[in-house]
C-alpha cells in the first residue's frame, strides 16, 4: 500500500477520531447537539473539550504527515497539525449561528441544500488551505507553500462537494421534509468531512513529497 493511500486512510482516523472523542465529552457538557443553541455558557465548555480532542488528533496527524512525506520534522509537523485543529474549530464555531439561521430560515430565494453547499464547501477549502500552507512552512517546503495550499484546498473542497452531491441524489437533502428528524445536515456534513479529511491527507502528502528535497520514507 502506498504512503499516499495509507495517510488518506489514517487522516480521518486521527482527525475525526480526535473530534469525536472531544465532541462526545463536549456534547455531554453542552447538553445538546452542537449547532443547536446560541447559549455561550454551554457552547464554550463544549468547545474546550472539542478543542482538546481536535488538538490531540491533529498533532498525531501532523506527525504522520511529516513521516509519510519524507521529513524528519515530526515535532514541527505536530505543531502544524494543531493549527489544523484550531482552524477547524474556529470555522465550526463561526458556522454555528449561521447553521441555526439556516435551519430556521424561511423565504430564502435559494433552497436550504444550496445554501448549505455555498457555506460549507468554501469553509472546507479555507481550513485545508490554511492547514496545507502551515504544514508546508513547518516542513520547510519553502517557495511551494502557496501551490501546495491551493491544490490541497481545492482537492478537499472538491471531495466535500462530490459527497454532498451524491448524498443529495440519494435522498439526503438538507432542508427536505423530516430532514431534521434524520439529522440530515449533520449526516451530510460528516460524510463530506470524512471525504475532505482523506483528501487532505492524500493530496498534502503528494504535494509535500514532490516539493521535498528527499524521497518519501516508506512507512510500514
Amino acid at each position: 500500500m502506498s504512503n499516499t493511500l495509507k495517510i488518506a486512510i489514517l487522516s480521518p482516523v486521527c482527525q475525526l477520531g480526535g473530534m469525536f472523542a472531544g465532541g462526545a465529552i463536549g456534547t455531554f457538557v453542552h447538553g445538546a447537539l452542537p449547532g443547536h443553541t446560541l447559549d455561550l455558557g454551554r457552547i464554550l465548555p463544549a468547545a474546550f473539550f472539542a478543542l482538546f480532542g481536535l488538538l490531540a488528533g491533529g498533532a498525531l496527524w501532523g506527525m504522520l504527515i511529516a513521516r509519510f512525506s519524507g521529513s524528519s520534522e515530526t515535532r514541527r509537523g505536530a505543531g502544524a497539525g494543531a493549527i489544523w485543529a484550531i482552524s477547524a474549530l474556529a470555522i465550526a464555531l463561526a458556522l454555528t449561528p449561521i447553521e441555526v439561521a439556516l435551519v430556521e430560515q424561511a423565504g430564502s430565494p435559494l433552497p436550504l441544500r444550496n445554501l448549505f453547499t455555498l457555506l460549507f464547501v468554501p469553509a472546507v477549502f479555507i481550513v485545508c488551505f490554511v492547514t496545507a500552507w502551515t504544514m508546508s512552512v513547518a516542513l520547510r517546503r519553502r517557495g511551494r507553500e502557496a501551490r501546495n495550499a491551493l491544490l490541497t484546498g481545492l482537492a478537499c473542497a472538491g471531495a466535500f462537494l462530490v459527497v454532498n452531491i451524491l448524498m443529495d441524489a440519494l435522498g439526503w437533502q438538507v432542508g427536505a421534509p423530516r430532514a431534521a428528524e434524520r439529522f440530515t445536515m449533520l449526516t451530510v456534513a460528516f460524510g463530506g468531512c470524512l471525504a475532505a479529511s482523506a483528501a487532505l491527507g492524500g493530496a498534502l502528502q503528494i504535494a509535500l513529497s514532490r516539493s521535498g528535497a528527499s524521497a518519501p520514507i516508506a512507512v510500514r
